[in-house]
């Protein structure tokens, strides 16, 4: 490394703040128009008759189009990427997902039509004049109702609605321990569906030529080149190199936009039929409905201890929802449940995991994926287990934890811990959070009519886990260097952090670096943007490229130069020989260009670890939970932002406690529909919600990659939910409740204080 770049900043706010951000939306081209999805408005019915000529009437409208035509065309599906085995072995049964469906709709949503309109509002008001004779059919929107043998069926296919039956672990072995253990703690809990919610909607820009029969979409998606692979080879059935897929600004997306959805099949299948550009962004309520959702898990398990209190068990049986379709990575949140041991030492497990598929939309991967999930799990059943043995929690906890000696360290369901201080990121977020204070601050609040609770979270998720990433370094004659990476920011600070990384390795301004990504016309190809994955596995490509680079570079200047290439100093960017005539890279790239590729593959995951500290005050008049003080320690191994990586906890926090406080997309179970189909029902927390955060690191550099880092993306959301719901239980304790609902609404805690206090 040459020449350390100090800059902790983001290059790329001041562009923000300027509003010269380019989002979707804010692409035009001549001749667009818009496109408008007619949806299903029942969770399961069938088309018996559809008639667009109404549609066709309407002053501006360009053409309409429905899932027959869709067939007629021989539209393919999008599908998943990821296959398990349903219970008994039998392969994963993947639904069509066309990009409109029909003659059935199976969710509140499901697009079964679309209008193209030279205005947005044109497009609107023909899509409400089709018109849609249905023939409503039995529907299942609960996850805990849709394995009953008289539940519905979605799909003929699936006779008991089963996708998928996950196991892992030694179940013989976990349930003799279980039976020889002094102690067996029991837990049931549900992490209800969430919605992302991104600033940014979904949307695309879908163009076709008909001289060359090529195609060009516009779309904010975490992948750009996994998003062309699916559209052509699986909807279109052209090769990919006729897709163009440009990805700009991404206004968030939190995995939800790492799917490929059949919208953007649609439209880019409605710009060939009609000849024109069009243009697809979703409304607020549209999102609601028909984006991928988050979480809907239930989980339940058995915990055995011996007589002293160390932990010798654990079984797990769970449900997650999938939905009416598989999407792309909608059953990869189950493989992350493997860390449900948390960083404990529990020396058999077994876990039984069953994917549902109900009349609701699809779920996908949500900050975290599977990991808050199992960190709520194990987290809450520690705080169970100490107040059954008589513990204090903070003890127990110690006396279970993974020593920093043992590490690596393979769990019961196969993962291995690389490195990390599970027990000093616990003593030092107490510390953090003033622990001595801690009875003090209590009886303040009941001096003032509140509960007071502690919560605390140990924290150990998988990162880095996934496939390879590619970056190209260019240094042309326009002393500029272009910088290629697959990695698309949607909000992690890509430019700033790639930019800096590479600066240090040539040794030169970073403002002198143009960094590229999300067009796989013109970038290297590369994966993608998701599982806390792009710090390390994009860093180390471009940290490769350059170490490639800067040894062609010394070739050509020794050559220059006339001098031997061990003799050459290279620093601040260029090599001096050792009469101290120097050449730049500059120079070295003024006829030809300096280029140097690379593709890293991780050895093995890493797991960035932490801990997490919350004090909450409970209004028992109003059930109205406040988070008064919030402490956490990380651990993300080499940090390589500080800013940027204490931003991401930020704002992953706020998603974790967001659903353990507000968060709950609702389905009514009786017809189906989505009773949060807007911001007036769907709560999320505000800035206001939150106290300042005292953040602490405990860095242990990953031995499995050069830079040392493990990811830092998800850790404050998979922290976030089991520490807020934690301290609100121990708030509660005093009442006798143990059972907290998620989200813990002011009206759900009120109505518990209240049964407490007419059961006392």
């Amino acid at each position: 490394m040459t020449n350390p770049v100090e800059f902790q900043g983001r290059y790329e706010d001041a562009g923000f703040l300027r509003g010269e951000g380019c989002y979707t939306a804010d692409i035009a081209v001549e001749g667009m128009a818009t496109v408008v999805f007619v949806r299903s408005p029942f969770a399961h019915a069938e088309i018996t008759r559809i008639d667009v000529s109404a549609a066709l009437a309407c002053p501006g409208v360009l053409g309409v189009l429905t899932g027959a035509d869709a067939a007629a065309d021989g539209l393919g599906t999008i599908s998943s990427l990821l296959r398990r085995r349903r219970s008994g072995g039998a392969e994963m049964f993947v639904p069509p997902h066309l990009p409109l469906s029909g003659p059935r709709a199976r969710f509140v949503g499901d697009a079964v039509a679309l209008v193209v309109a030279e205005t947005p509002e044109a497009a609107q008001d023909a899509a409400e004049t089709v018109e849609i004779e249905w023939e409503e059919l039995p529907q299942v929107a609960d996850l805990a109702e849709a394995l009953a043998p008289e539940a519905p069926r979605i799909w003929p296919e699936l006779p008991d609605n089963e996708c998928f039956c996950w196991q892992e672990g030694d179940a013989d072995a976990t349930e003799a321990a279980l039976a020889e253990a002094a102690h067996l703690v029991k837990l049931k809990l549900r992490v209800p569906r969430a919605s992302a919610n991104p600033i940014e909607p979904r949307a695309c820009l879908a163009l076709h030529d008909p001289e060359s029969g090529n195609y060009t979409i516009y779309a904010p998606v975490q992948s750009p080149w996994q998003t062309r692979k699916l559209l052509t080879n699986h909807a279109l059935h052209i090769e990919e190199a006729r897709l163009r897929v440009i990805c700009k600004d991404v206004g968030g997306s939190f995995g939800m936009k790492g799917q490929t959805y059949p919208e953007y099949a649609a439209c880019l299948w409605a710009a060939r039929r009609l000849g024109r550009p069009v243009r697809w962004v979703a409304e607020r309520n549209e999102s609601l409905l028909s984006d991928d959702h988050g979480r809907d898990v239930i989980l339940s398990g058995t915990l055995g201890l011996d007589g002293e209190g160390r932990m010798l068990a654990l079984k797990v049986e769970g449900l997650m929802a999938i939905g009416a379709y598989v999407s792309v990575r909608g059953t990869l949140p189950v493989q992350n449940i493997a860390g449900i041991t948390g960083v404990y030492r529990i020396p058999q497990t077994h876990a039984t995991i069953r994917g549902v598929h109900t009349n609701t939309s699809s779920i996908s991967p949500y900050r975290g994926a599977g990991r808050p999930e199992a960190a709520l799990f194990i987290e809450r059943l520690v705080e169970v287990a100490a107040a059954q043995l008589g513990l204090d929690s903070v003890e127990l906890r110690l006396r279970n934890m993974i020593r920093s000696d043992e590490l690596p360290w393979t769990t019961p369901l196969g993962f291995t811990y690389d490195s990390g201080d599970y027990a000093g990121n616990l003593k030092q977020a107490l510390q953090l959070s003033d622990a001595e204070g801690w009875s003090a601050r209590k009886a303040d609040s009941e001096a003032r009519g509140l509960l007071r609770g502690r919560g605390i979270a140990n924290v150990v998720a998988r990162s880095m886990a996934t496939m390879n990433e590619s970056a190209r370094i260019i240094i042309g004659s326009d002393e500029r260097v272009r910088l290629e990476c697959g990695a698309v920011s949607h909000g992690q600070g890509h430019a700033t952090v790639f930019r800096t990384l590479l600066a240090e390795r040539l040794g030169i301004d970073p403002e002198r670096i143009d960094y590229l990504t999300g067009d796989t016309g013109t970038v290297i190809a590369g994966v993608g943007t998701f599982g806390s994955r792009t710090a390390g596995l994009a860093g180390m490509a471009i940290t490769g490229a350059a170490a490639k680079l800067v040894p062609e570079a010394r070739r050509r200047a020794a050559a220059r130069l006339d001098a031997a290439e061990d003799t050459l100093a290279f620093e601040n960017g260029g090599f001096t020989a050792p009469g101290g005539v120097r050449l730049s890279l500059w120079e070295l790239a003024a006829e030809t260009p300096l280029e140097a590729a690379e593709t890293y593959a991780p050895e093995a995951a890493t797991f960035p670890c932490g801990c997490h500290v919350v004090e909450v005050e409970v209004d028992p008049e109003t059930g109205t939970v406040q988070i008064d003080r919030y402490a956490v320690v990380e651990d993300v191994g080499t940090p390589l932002n500080h800013m940027i990586v204490e931003g991401q906890l930020h704002g992953g926090i706020a998603q974790g406690a967001g659903q353990a406080l507000l968060e709950e997309l609702v389905y009514e179970s009786s017809s189906g529909q989505v009773l949060t189909g807007s911001f007036m029902d769907y709560a999320m927390p505000r800035a206001d919600d939150f106290p300042g955060f005292a953040v602490g690191e405990n860095p242990h550099p990953s031995p499995s990659n050069p830079l040392g880092v493990k990811g830092g993306g998800e850790g404050g959301t998979v922290g976030g939910l089991p520490v807020v719901v934690n301290a609100i239980a121990d708030a509660l304790s005093c009442c006798g409740i143990t059972d907290i609902p998620i989200p813990a609404t002011p009206q759900r805690i009120w109505r518990l204080l209240r049964t407490a206090q007419q059961a006392a």
